[in-house]
């Protein structure tokens, strides 16, 4: 049986500022990639399956840091790798 949409979509909390923001995490098989979206900072970006860890916790602090100072957005990559292994 194929997994339905639901059961490839994560719902996780990450401390920000003192306060929980909730992260949402799907994982598109079709598409071999994942949505990652935080929509209390109005922000999401696509991953594609095709990289590594370090690429893609790259990547994540880019994107974030345009958000927030480095150390948030190191500590939110960090937390959303955790979530995608």
């Amino acid at each position: 049986m194929r997994n339905s949409a639901v059961d490839r979509l994560k719902i996780k909390e990450v401390q920000l500022a003192e306060v929980a923001r909730k992260v949402y995490i799907y994982k598109n098989e079709s598409e071999r990639a994942t949505l990652i979206a935080i929509p209390d900072l109005e922000w999401s970006m696509l991953l594609p399956d095709t990289q590594d860890e370090q690429e893609v916790e790259t990547e994540l602090v880019m994107h974030l840091f345009i958000l927030m100072d480095d150390d948030d957005a190191e500590h939110i990559a960090r937390q959303i790798i955790q979530w995608l292994q």
